[in-house]
């Protein structure tokens, strides 16, 4: 929305909040100010964390934040592995290079930029047809915590988003209110290409998501564990609050 903030850090009834509608590179300050709020936060009694219409961007800010405030460093919540070949790593070229054409001193999108051309210079140089990534699998252990963390999620909290919930499960004392999230995690890093006689853009997922649990969440997402209409969350988390229900 126009004029909506990235990043909002703001306190009712003495709960401190913390507003986040991306995990975006293209506004590192934001992230930056979102990290520095772990350490400041951890310990107190309550935080909320609201990432209602939250659709994602860079994992990393999201494990970052919850190894700053915890001490722990989060394990990926889903099990993962991807497709190499020269086109996979072609089209994730062709992601980094559009990024830099609107954000060319970005040092996040250079480093993945330089990372993807390494990557392809290693697959040709060893003649390799394509294949898929060794499994990765998360050993999951919950990460102990003396806040109360009250996050706030609804349908438009997705891809970094839902990893951010996915980081959130493992940490002791968290309580997930309002609505399912969107379920897009099954299918994952994009690429770009062009087709050759229509010229037509297309992004193809590279990276196949399964949750820890095994279970099918695509169109589905987390559900909460407590449902309130969306709209209507933040008042009732803080009216529970401030009665000592949650």
């Amino acid at each position: 929305e126009p004029g909506m903030k990235i990043f909002e850090e703001k306190s009712i009834s003495g709960i401190p909040i913390l507003c986040l509608r991306e995990f975006s590179d293209y506004h590192p300050g934001e992230m930056e100010d979102f990290l520095h709020t772990a350490e400041k936060y951890r310990g107190v009694s309550y935080l909320i964390l609201d990432i209602r219409d939250n659709p994602g961007g860079n994992d990393e800010w999201a494990a970052k934040w919850v190894e700053l405030f915890t001490g722990y460093t989060p394990e990926g919540y889903f099990a993962e592995t991807s497709l190499v070949s020269r086109t996979t790593l072609l089209g994730k070229i062709n992601v980094w290079n559009s990024f830099l054409k609107d954000y060319p001193h970005n040092k996040a999108f250079n480093n993945y930029l330089k990372e993807c051309e390494e990557d392809l210079r290693i697959f040709e140089a060893s003649h390799s047809t394509p294949y898929w990534s060794e499994l990765y699998f998360p050993q999951i252990h919950m990460i102990p915590n003396p806040t109360k963390v009250i996050v706030l999620q609804d349908g438009g909290t997705a891809s970094s988003g839902e990893s951010f919930i996915g980081f959130l499960r493992q940490v002791k004392s968290v309580v997930f209110v309002g609505e399912n999230s969107a379920g897009v995690c099954m299918f994952g890093y994009y690429t770009i290409h062009q087709l050759p006689f229509s010229k037509l853009r297309v992004q193809l997922g590279t990276t196949l998501y399964f949750p820890v649990d095994l279970q099918f969440m695509e169109g589905e997402g987390f559900y909460p564990d407590l449902w309130i209409p969306a709209s209507d969350v933040l008042n009732f988390v803080i009216t529970a609050v401030e009665n000592g229900i949650i």
